[in-house]
């Protein structure tokens, strides 16, 4: 008899979890605004809730916070810098980006946004060497 109590004990609290409504958690805003960008392009995930975004034509690239929805200039990149793809790596703390038809691609230190290395990757404006 105890086996079977315990048994549909067990069913009783599965069933009950399965029609349980979800947790509401604070949602996430339906868009960020990104100052002073004109081609918002390429988004990568940091650390909890932050996120890097770049401006594809002026290379800056802006930090902000998916959870808040704030977003913020992170480094105003030198003239001719484009800003095509990103990739954060978190656990050596650096943020990757494509420099599209400038041939380069760029890291920056994710903390503070000094550069770490600027790298030519390719002929500028041919995609490839």
């Amino acid at each position: 008899m105890r086996r079977l109590i315990g048994t549909f004990s067990v069913a009783a609290l599965l069933v009950g979890a399965a029609f349980a409504g979800p947790v509401t958690a604070k949602s996430f805003p339906g868009s960020i605004t990104l100052p002073g960008v004109t081609s918002a392009e390429g988004i990568a995930s940091g650390i909890g809730s932050s996120f890097f975004a770049g401006d594809l034509f002026k290379g800056h690239i802006y930090r902000g916070d998916l959870r808040s929805g704030s977003a913020s200039l992170f480094r105003d990149a030198p003239d001719g810098r484009m800003a095509l793809g990103l990739k954060v790596d978190v656990p050596h703390n650096l943020l990757f980006v494509a420099g599209g038809f400038t041939g380069q691609g760029y890291v920056y230190n994710a903390r503070t946004g000094a550069d770490v290395a600027v790298l030519q990757l390719a002929n500028p404006g041919l995609g490839s060497t």
